[in-house]
């Protein structure tokens, strides 16, 4: 393995170590902290992936897409992760119509999400 490959490993060990350090009540703040940030910003992320769809341009149908799924499952949210990487193949494959037919899938997902939130007063 390359002197860089090893560095990387040694700085992960290191971070991981810290982190089992934290106190779980700083983990927990900074998870809510991530995920107030993450039920803000959802609503315009699906809005871009909506007007991408309407102005028929693929590409940028894939970028919020990508982004959502990536944000979710940081997140835990992988009903939401998978409608989204639904979303964003369809968008590769140039699927615009079947884009547009899974975007519900994706506005219910993320509905079914801020109840569960809310239902643990998380």
């Amino acid at each position: 393995m390359s002197g860089y490959g090893m560095k990387g490993r040694r700085e992960a060990c290191v971070f991981h170590r810290g982190l089992c350090g934290v106190n779980q009540r700083v983990l927990n703040t900074c998870y809510h902290f991530f995920l107030d940030g993450f039920i803000e910003d959802m609503p315009n992320q699906i809005s871009s992936v909506k007007e991408a769809l309407d102005e028929g341009d693929s590409s940028l149908v894939q970028r919020p897409t990508h982004t959502i799924k990536g944000a979710s499952g940081n997140v835990g949210a992988t009903a939401l992760q998978g409608a989204a990487l639904q979303v964003e193949k369809a968008g590769k494959e140039l699927d615009l119509a079947n884009s547009a037919l899974l975007i519900p899938k994706m506005d219910e997902q993320f509905e079914i999400l801020k109840e569960a939130i809310a239902r643990q007063g998380v």
